[in-house]
C-alpha cells in the first residue's frame, strides 16, 4: 500500500515536471524568436552606421568612384573601422559619447554635401577660416537647430541599439586587422571619406592664419589718350545678379526689378551672353580688375596692374581722370590688394558705419548700405574734379538679401533658406534688386548731373549670378553653370564719349559671348589708350578684347576657376569658357562635363568638335583635374 502509493506519488511528480517542462518549452520559443529578431535588428543597424560615411561618398561623387578605384577601399576602410569602434567601445558613457560624435560628424558632413556637394574637409575648412566673416552668421544662425539634430540622433541610436551586437574575440581582433592595410592602401586624405576628411578639416582650423601681406598699386608710364576729350566714366559692379532678373531692352517686361535705371539709361547697349570668370566675389573682382585668368600662382594676380593702375596712369595733355572707389562692400574684399594705396578716394563700408566690420551679411541685414552709399555719393560726385572715374561696388543684392521695408513688391517674400522656401526666397532677392534700383538711380543721377554735357560712359556688371535650387545649389559658389555666372553687363555711352563707329560695333555685338576679362581691354578702348607702348608689356597678359575694336576675334578658350592662390576655395571647381560652349569639372565628377550655351543651357552628349578643342586648351592650363587626377 505504501510502495504503491508511492509510486501514484512519484508518477504525479513526473506529470508536473514534464507538465512544466513543457510550459517552459513552449514559452522559451517565442522569447528565443524575439531575441534573435532584436539581435538581428542590432546587427544591421550598427552594420547601417558603419557604412554611412561611405555611402554618403558614394552618393555624392559616384561618377569619381568610378575613375579611381582606391575611392571603393576608402570607403570601406571606413566602414571596417566604424563597425570595430561601434562593436567594441561598451559602457552607457563611452557608448553615448562615441554615438554623440558620429552624430555629429555624419550630420555635419551630409549639411556640407548639401549645399555643397562634398563633404566638408580641409580644403573647405582653410576657406571658411580665411572668409569666417562670410561664415559667421551662418554658422550662428544653424548651430542650434543642427545641435538640436545631433543630440535628437544620439539619443534616437542609443534607444535603438544599445550595447549593440556581440562579437566573438576572434572577430574584434580580426576587424581592426583589416582596417590598417585599407588605409595604406587608400586614397590621400584630400581625397578620402568623409570622415577622414573631416579630421583634416578640424586640423586645418586649428592651424594659424599666417599674415596677409597688402600690396599696393603698380607703378605705370603715363598712357597718352587719343580721345579729343578723356570722358567721365561710372563703373558699377553689383552683387549675385543673375542675367535673367535685369531687363536687357528698354522697357521690357522683365524691367520691373530695375525700372529706375532702364528709364535713366534708355540707349544702353547690354550684352546678353556675359558671363562672370567665378561665382565667387573675390575671383571675379580680380579677374574684372586685372583681366588675368585666376588659375596661376599668387604673386603674379597680387602684382598685376589693375583697373585702377591703369586709369590712374591716363593721360590727356597734363590731365589725368580722379580715381575713386565708392563701396558698400567691405575692404577685405580685395584680398591682399591694398585699394587705399590706388585711387584718389576711397570709402567703404566701414567707412560709411564708421567701425570696422568681419563680415558683410549682419551690416547688411541692419543697415541700408547702399542708400547710405548712395547718400555719400550724392555728396561727393558734385564736388569731384573732372575727368573721374568712378568706381561704384554694391551689395544689397547680396544674401542675404536687403529689402526696403516700404517696397516690397513681389510677395511672398522670406529669406529662410532651404529648398523648399524656394519661390520666397527668389521673392526676397528681387525685392532686393527692386530696392537696390531705387539706390543706383540716384547714383546714376548725380552722375548725369555732373557731367552735363561732357562725355560720359557708364558699365554696369555683376560679380557673378545666383542659383535658386539649379544643379541643386542654392546661392553662389557651389559650380560654374550659367546660373551662378551668367551676369547682366551693359554699356551707355553719351556725349560723344565713343564714336559712332564704336558705338555701332557694340550694338552688333551684342549677343556675342563676352566675359569679365573683357572689361579692362574695353576700358582701355574707352580712354582710348588700348594701343599705347606703355601698356604693351601687361597688355600682354590680358586674355579679353577690347569690345570696341574694328574687329572681334572669336572668344578663345580661357581659364574660368573659383580657385586660385589667393582665394581658397572650399571646392575643387573650375573650367574652360569659349564662345558657345564651356567645359566645367567639380571635384565629385569623373570626367570634364561639355555645356553648350545659350538661353537653355545644356550638356553636350556626344562631345561635338567644340568640346574637343576646349578638352585640348583644358590641358595646357590644369594639371590636374578637379578630382585629383592627372589631366591627359
Amino acid at each position: 500500500m505504501r510502495f504503491a502509493l508511492g509510486r501514484q506519488t512519484c508518477s504525479l511528480r513526473r506529470v508536473r515536471a514534464e507538465g512544466a517542462n513543457e510550459r517552459a518549452d513552449s514559452g522559451a520559443v517565442p522569447g528565443k524568436k524575439q531575441g534573435s529578431r532584436a539581435q538581428i535588428a542590432k546587427v544591421a543597424l550598427t552594420v547601417l552606421l558603419a557604412a554611412e560615411f561611405g555611402l554618403l561618398d558614394v552618393a555624392v561623387r559616384f561618377d569619381a568612384y568610378r575613375v579611381l578605384p582606391s575611392l571603393w577601399l576608402d570607403a570601406l576602410g571606413s566602414f571596417v573601422l566604424w563597425l570595430f569602434l561601434l562593436v567594441i567601445v561598451r559602457g552607457k558613457v563611452a557608448r553615448g559619447g562615441l554615438l554623440f560624435v558620429h552624430s555629429f560628424a555624419f550630420l555635419l558632413a551630409l549639411g556640407c554635401a548639401r549645399y555643397y556637394n562634398v563633404p566638408l574637409d580641409a580644403q573647405m575648412a582653410e576657406a571658411a577660416r580665411r572668409a569666417w566673416g562670410d561664415i559667421r552668421p551662418i554658422v550662428a544662425r544653424s548651430f542650434p537647430v543642427f545641435l538640436l539634430a545631433v543630440f535628437a540622433l544620439t539619443a534616437l541610436l542609443t534607444w535603438a541599439i544599445g550595447e549593440g551586437p556581440k562579437l566573438s574575440a576572434r572577430v574584434k581582433k580580426l576587424v581592426p586587422l583589416l582596417a590598417i592595410p585599407l588605409g595604406v592602401v587608400g586614397s590621400p586624405p584630400v581625397l578620402a571619406s568623409p570622415d577622414v576628411r573631416l579630421v583634416t578639416a578640424t586640423l586645418a582650423m586649428m592651424k594659424k592664419e599666417p599674415p596677409r601681406v597688402r600690396v599696393g598699386g603698380a607703378d605705370l608710364p603715363p598712357l597718352a589718350s587719343r580721345r579729343a576729350r578723356l570722358p567721365n566714366v561710372l563703373v558699377v559692379l553689383s552683387e549675385s545678379l543673375r542675367a535673367d532678373e535685369i531687363c536687357t531692352v528698354h522697357g521690357g517686361p522683365e524691367c520691373k526689378t530695375f525700372e529706375r535705371v532702364d528709364a535713366l539709361l534708355p540707349s544702353r547697349v547690354s550684352f546678353t551672353e556675359a558671363r562672370s570668370a567665378a561665382s565667387y566675389t573675390a575671383v571675379s573682382l580680380s579677374a574684372l580688375v586685372t583681366g588675368r585668368t585666376q588659375e596661376g600662382p599668387r604673386d603674379p594676380l597680387l602684382t598685376a596692374p589693375n583697373v585702377f593702375d591703369v586709369v590712374r596712369s591716363v593721360r590727356k595733355g597734363d590731365s589725368r581722370p580722379y580715381v575713386v572707389y565708392a563701396a558698400s562692400q567691405i575692404e577685405s574684399v580685395f584680398e591682399s590688394k591694398d585699394a587705399r594705396a590706388q585711387v584718389d578716394l576711397f570709402f567703404s563700408a566701414e567707412t560709411l558705419l564708421g567701425k570696422p566690420l568681419d563680415d558683410i551679411d549682419e551690416a547688411l541685414m541692419e543697415n541700408d548700405l547702399d542708400g547710405k552709399l548712395a547718400d555719400r555719393l550724392e555728396t561727393e560726385i558734385p564736388k569731384l574734379p573732372e575727368p573721374f572715374f568712378l568706381f561704384v561696388h554694391l551689395v544689397a543684392t547680396h544674401a542675404p538679401y536687403f529689402e526696403d521695408p516700404s517696397d516690397t513688391p513681389f510677395k511672398p517674400a522670406s529669406h529662410v533658406v532651404t529648398f523648399g522656401n524656394l519661390g520666397p526666397l527668389r521673392n526676397a532677392y528681387k525685392n532686393s534688386i527692386h530696392s537696390q534700383d531705387a539706390r543706383l538711380a540716384r547714383i546714376v543721377k548725380a552722375f548725369i548731373a555732373k557731367s552735363g554735357d561732357a562725355p560720359r560712359v557708364t558699365l554696369f556688371t555683376s560679380d557673378h549670378a545666383e542659383a535658386f535650387g539649379e544643379k541643386g545649389a542654392i546661392h553662389h559658389g557651389q559650380n560654374l553653370y550659367d546660373e551662378q555666372i551668367h551676369v547682366p553687363f551693359f554699356v551707355d555711352d553719351q556725349n560723344d564719349a565713343l564714336s559712332a563707329e564704336e558705338h555701332a560695333r557694340l550694338v552688333a555685338r551684342s549677343s556675342r559671348s563676352v566675359t569679365h576679362f573683357d572689361f579692362l581691354p574695353t576700358l582701355a578702348g574707352i580712354y582710348g589708350v588700348e594701343d599705347t607702348l606703355g601698356l604693351r608689356p601687361h597688355a600682354a597678359h590680358f586674355v579679353g578684347r577690347n569690345l570696341l575694336a574694328p574687329e572681334l576675334l572669336a572668344l578663345a578658350a580661357v581659364a574660368i576657376t573659383n580657385c586660385t592662390g589667393m582665394f581658397p576655395c572650399p571646392v575643387n571647381t573650375w573650367g574652360m569658357l569659349g564662345e558657345d560652349h564651356k567645359l566645367v569639372m567639380q571635384a565629385w565628377d569623373g570626367e570634364w562635363r561639355c555645356v553648350a550655351l545659350g538661353p537653355l543651357e545644356h550638356e553636350v552628349v556626344p562631345w561635338d568638335a567644340a568640346c574637343m578643342g576646349l578638352l585640348e586648351a583644358s590641358r595646357g592650363v590644369y594639371a590636374k583635374k578637379p578630382n585629383g587626377v592627372l589631366n591627359k
